[in-house]
């Protein structure tokens, strides 16, 4: 009988082990899953801001509002990711933002053929990406900076005959950008209230015209479902970054992009007659772009790499008439290189200075002796380092043509 019972007590205890382990296993995986993902909810109130006189000029109404949702990831302490602990533990979102705008323009005084009607901005869906990382955690308390790259969606957009001053968005799909600052403070275990000021943009990266931008400030409020701040104010500062190993390394980029002129658009806008079928016009010729850059780098940080580059485009002007297609096709510049990673992500940013630029598009207004370059890339680490980008490049931060950019390693010397 002792026997029996000690054998239906082992029995009894594997069944309660078989039925406990797993359970306890998915609690384990739950509470992890639910320690590293976030939900957040906020909402903007905005003012667009003109970047010259004619925009300023034309603008009626400026006020717009912003409404989003974004799913979160944030690695912890205990996941030993040595760029989380360099960046303080941020945030990478999908995100997507309701843009509600009674942005509204008028150039009746500055047209021979007034429009009669205030033109409308129009509403518009962005879908993006975001990199939040917070700067300082005091207690309860944080403030950082975001990051937002995407593409949007817009209900409206110029047209010839229904939204003619609408020279802001000439696309129905455009890229989108935004940053700003926040200040955030946990009033429960897992729930954060955050409060700042944002910027955003709106641009189709000089693919179509019009492509004045939009260009969006104001304040902005957000709750947050945050359950990985507890632990990581308990726990963040128990883990240490491994060191980092400095060396130098070099690239060439291969890149296709395309454009499209300003002086194009004015030309249809006041230059040829009703008659023209090109009159007032919402279709461009895109010119290829092909570009070529190799460039010097130095890796000093786990998250940063300065250098220099050399870059060389060739503008394909077939297609193209008159003062276009009398311009330069090749243009060459040296361009001082920064490059911020995280993970297998990077952003690369450029200030260049030509070398070659002899025929410009209204030089001295539209294009000078110097250049930018910003863009997003991602690196695939088992394809020879590899890296796959979009860029855009701008004069005085206005787009000048966008591009999809491979990045290929071709050297790396060790310190």
């Amino acid at each position: 009988m002792t026997l029996g019972r000690e054998k239906k007590s082992a029995i009894s205890s594997l069944i309660l082990l078989s039925v406990a382990s797993p359970m306890s296993g998915s609690i384990r995986i739950a509470d992890s899953l639910g320690g590293r993902w976030s939900m957040e909810t906020g909402c903007m109130a905005a003012w667009q801001i003109p970047f010259d006189n004619y925009t300023q000029r034309w603008l009626r109404q400026r006020n717009s509002a912003t409404v989003s949702i974004e799913a979160g990831h944030t690695s912890l302490p205990q996941d030993s990711d040595a760029f989380a602990r360099d960046y303080n533990y941020p945030t990478l979102s999908w995100g997507m933002a309701l843009h509600l705008s009674q942005t509204t323009l008028n150039r009746d005084h500055d047209r021979t053929d007034p429009a009669g009607y205030d033109s409308r901005l129009g509403n518009s869906l962005s879908f993006y990406g975001k990199f939040s990382r917070p700067v300082v955690r005091w207690g309860r308390w944080s403030a950082g900076y975001t990051l937002s790259f995407g593409v949007a969606w817009h209900d409206k957009k110029y047209h010839p005959h229904t939204n003619i001053d609408d020279v802001l968005i000439g696309s129905r799909w455009t890229m989108y950008y935004s940053s700003g600052l926040y200040m955030g403070f946990r009033f429960l275990k897992e729930w954060t209230l955050k409060a700042g000021v944002a910027y955003f943009h709106h641009s189709n990266g000089a693919l179509n015209r019009p492509n004045k931008g939009s260009n969006n400030v104001g304040p902005t409020l957000a709750l947050a479902w945050t359950p990985a701040e507890e632990t990581i104010e308990e726990r963040g500062r128990k883990f240490t970054s491994p060191p980092f190993h400095r060396y130098f390394y070099a690239t060439v980029l291969l890149g296709i992009g395309g454009k499209t002129f300003d002086s194009d658009w004015r030309r249809t806008q006041s230059a040829v007659g009703k008659d023209n079928p090109d009159y007032l016009t919402s279709r461009f010729h895109v010119s290829p772009v092909y570009e070529f850059q190799t460039t010097f780098m130095y890796r000093y940080a786990r998250r940063w790499a300065s250098g220099i580059g050399i870059d060389a485009e060739y503008l394909d002007l077939s297609g193209t008439s008159g003062d276009i297609a009398r311009y330069d096709r090749w243009s060459v510049g040296l361009a001082a290189q920064h490059e911020v990673f995280y993970g297998h992500l990077s952003l690369r940013m450029a200030l260049g200075c030509y070398l070659h630029h002899s025929k410009a598009e209204r030089k001295a207004e539209l294009e000078n002796t110097y250049y930018e370059n910003i863009g997003v890339f991602y690196t695939f680490p088992h394809f020879i380092g590899l890296k796959v980008g979009i860029n855009v490049k701008a004069h005085y931060t206005k787009a000048d043509y966008s591009s999809l950019r491979v990045v290929i390693p071709i050297a790396t010397i060790n310190k």
